[in-house]
């Protein structure tokens, strides 16, 4: 112990600025609050307006697949922006980065919803997704630097959870909002104010307008030097990719974001083929608002799950895993014997217990990163934790359609258990990957051990328990010295063995 508390201090947190803030900058926090509420409504929305696109635009030229192919290239922009923005622009600052960032995002979703054409459609998802990408990199990490250091894993959460927010909010009131006025008898009617004759392009111009109100908080509560931090070492940050504790986080990412996203985009079709009544397919209200449910499960789980993250991934993660294992197998028993209910419940505590992973998976990945790089700037690889997240919802959601789907396109509900056992199977690969992570993690002390706790009968079995990630590791240990009264008796003896020792060699 006293050789922890005698080594030279290093905090290995990676989101520790070269000054760390000693107060809350709230409006600095909220102003990327609301901007990861605008992404959310941009990255989500394709989605539930397909029928208004498909009705908007050439009969023919739109298809289901295609309305997915938007989603898909949103990810491909998201996935080059999140890690090359750091290493092309790694002398500016980050603030101007951002605001570049939601310019961009601004301009490409007001064009889409002024847009004529599917394939000019196309092409602005993939700008709009790439500034996406930006923003999840640095943004989060700057509303961290904006906090003191008890308060960043809750932080980063609060910023996922205005993602996840839209989905039940704004995303499904779009939705159904799209299906009012979508109806178009005369394609010349397209060029004359398209914003009053087709309410899906209402859900672009409003999340523009949602951005533009954060882009101007951003610019009056930001501080202009809130640069990259510490001193920037590329060819260090570039080796990250081959540093194999950080190259086996990303496939843990990606892994567990196949599981989320494989079976999303088939909770509708799953959700109405199960219905015995077929109450869902006939009141598409009722879609919406159990969509709306999901979305809360998603940020109530992406909100504790940063608590854990703020100091106790260890063993919690493990935990979160098997819990997830567990929740797949009830939903496979549901699915055999068709309870509508019980299927509903378990699509909806998946979230809860998938999104709870994911500040996890950030606080270690960047913890590894900025040890290994020696330096405080980790937006390199935050940025390759985004495009990992993307990378496993493209993969999640291009295999789990044809596996569900006959040649017709037809849903078949009797296949979604393939679905499910794939998930398994992932989740127990991801499980095996945790720890060799977890062993360097202990062996390069960016997780420390409960201190020995002695049991009185023997008093020579000692307890190793892997306590947390954390932030500081002498004031946590200090922390624990003062709220353990076995503690204090340990150190004391050790004090006095070593006084003793001292004497005898004088």
């Amino acid at each position: 112990m006293r050789n922890l508390l005698n080594k030279k201090k290093e905090t290995f947190s990676p989101l520790v600025e070269p000054k760390d803030a000693k107060t809350t900058n709230y409006l600095g926090v909220a102003s990327i609050v609301v901007l990861m509420f605008a992404i959310g409504i941009g990255w989500y929305i394709p989605g539930g307006i397909a029928g208004a696109l498909e009705a908007t635009f050439t009969p023919g030229s739109v298809t289901q697949s295609n309305v997915n192919l938007s989603l898909t290239i949103y990810l491909v922009g998201l996935m080059v922006g999140a890690p090359s923005v750091s290493i092309l622009f790694y002398k500016i600052k980050r603030k101007y980065i951002v605001l570049s960032a939601v310019i961009i995002y601004i301009i490409t979703n007001l064009i889409i919803g002024f847009s004529f054409n599917f394939s000019e459609l196309l092409a602005l998802r993939f700008f709009s997704g790439l500034a996406h990408g930006t923003i999840i990199a640095i943004a989060t990490l700057m509303a961290a630097a904006m906090v003191p250091p008890a308060k960043r894993g809750v932080t980063i959460a609060i910023c996922y959870s205005a993602l996840f927010a839209s989905t039940f909010t704004l995303v499904p009131a779009f939705t159904f909002w799209s299906q009012q006025g979508w109806s178009v008898s005369d394609p010349s009617s397209l060029y004359t104010l398209p914003l009053l004759k087709q309410n899906w392009r209402w859900s672009f111009v409003i999340t523009a307008i949602i951005s533009i109100i954060a882009l101007f908080l951003i610019i009056i509560s930001i501080p202009k030097d809130m640069h990259l931090a510490g001193d920037r070492n590329l060819k260090k940050e570039l080796g990250t990719l081959i540093f194999w504790p950080f190259v086996l986080e990303m496939l843990f990412t990606f892994f567990i974001f196949i599981t989320i996203f494989i079976i999303y985009p088939l909770l509708q079709k799953l959700w109405i083929a199960t219905d015995g009544y077929g109450i869902i397919e006939k009141t598409p209200q009722l879609l919406a608002l159990l969509l709306a449910v999901y979305g809360i499960a998603s940020m109530v789980g992406n909100q504790c799950g940063g608590i854990f993250a703020n100091g106790k991934t260890y063993p919690w993660i493990y935990i979160l895993i098997i819990a997830l294992i567990i929740n797949i197998i009830l939903l496979i028993i549901s699915c055999v014997f068709k309870v509508g209910i019980a299927i509903f419940i378990f699509t909806i505590t998946l979230p809860i217990i998938a999104y709870m992973i994911l500040p996890n998976i950030y606080a270690v990945g960047l913890a590894l990163a900025k040890y290994h790089d020696k330096s405080e700037s980790v937006d390199f690889e935050s940025g390759i934790i985004g495009f990992m997240i993307g990378l496993g919802g493209m993969v999640g959601t291009a295999i789990g359609g044809p596996i569900v789907s006959n040649k017709q396109g037809d849903f078949l509900p009797e296949n979604f258990n393939i679905i499910c056992y794939i998930c398994i199977g992932v989740l127990l690969i991801s499980l095996v990957i945790l720890f060799p992570i977890h062993w360097y993690l202990t062996s390069a002390r960016l997780t420390i051990n409960q201190h020995k706790m002695f049991i009185n009968i023997f008093n020579i079995t000692p307890v190793l328990i892997d306590k947390y990630i954390t932030n500081d590791i002498e004031n946590q240990i200090l922390k624990d010295k003062e709220t353990n009264h076995r503690l204090k008796i340990i150190d004391t003896r050790k004090k006095q063995h070593k006084n003793s020792t001292k004497n005898k060699n004088q």
